[in-house]
């Protein structure tokens, strides 16, 4: 489904932030409930930082926000009135998503840098923006 780019208007990093927030807050949720799901299988077996977990949990979350930018919204999103689009205004591929999920990781193991950029760049892009070709813009109606 195709948006009217005419309507969109860039985010500011201020809402942009909003959305990361309300984000964790929502992912740690799924993330403690997807994990009390081996935790129950294997018992104290499973440590934290056992490899095949944290592989686990991190398909949770690259599936988490696949499905949610595929329709457009995370729940972040939803809250703050934001959707992501891809260059021509339409919903991103499950290759964009892949891309982003994997740029915003590399920009925030930065200590943040691929978001802060968004500061500098005239369209207030991050750096996971730019890598997937999307970006997050509001809806005027």
């Amino acid at each position: 489904m195709e948006k009217a780019v005419l309507n969109m208007k860039k985010i500011t990093f201020a809402r942009r932030i909003g959305c990361l927030v309300y984000d964790s807050v929502a992912l740690t949720a799924i993330l403690f409930f997807a994990a009390f799901i081996p935790t129950l299988a294997v018992g104290d077996a499973i440590k934290p930082e056992n490899i095949f977990l944290q592989s686990y949990l991190t398909m949770i979350s690259l599936t988490y926000y696949t499905i949610c930018w595929r329709r457009g919204k995370t729940l972040g999103m939803l809250a703050w009135g934001v959707t992501i689009v891809n260059s021509s205004g339409g919903n991103p591929s499950s290759k964009a998503c892949f891309i982003r999920f994997i740029g915003a990781w590399i920009s925030s193991a930065l200590m943040g840098m691929g978001y802060l950029y968004a500061l500098l760049d005239r369209n207030n892009n991050t750096w996971h923006d730019k890598l997937s070709n999307t970006r997050l813009v509001t809806i005027q109606s």
